[in-house]
């Protein structure tokens, strides 16, 4: 809920949630090839979270790209 109401993403690491994609997608495969709903199912729901957040923070640095953070 805070990604959806925020504007500025500086804080969100894009590498770091492609890697939490990967790693989600795994899961849930390896879910689907066990046949064991517990495994996947929390992945099913949290990928497209993931996806929704990483390209939400690539959209923002894209719009943003000279942005440095200053402390006040």
């Amino acid at each position: 809920l805070h990604v959806i109401r925020t504007e500025n993403l500086h804080g969100i690491s894009i590498s770091s949630y492609l890697i939490t994609i990967v790693n989600c997608s795994s899961w849930l495969i390896y879910g689907f090839i066990i046949n064991d709903p517990m495994v996947s199912a929390q992945n099913f729901f949290a990928i497209p979270i993931i996806v929704y957040i990483t390209m939400k923070a690539y959209q923002w640095r894209a719009a943003n790209p000279d942005y440095v953070a200053t402390a006040t």
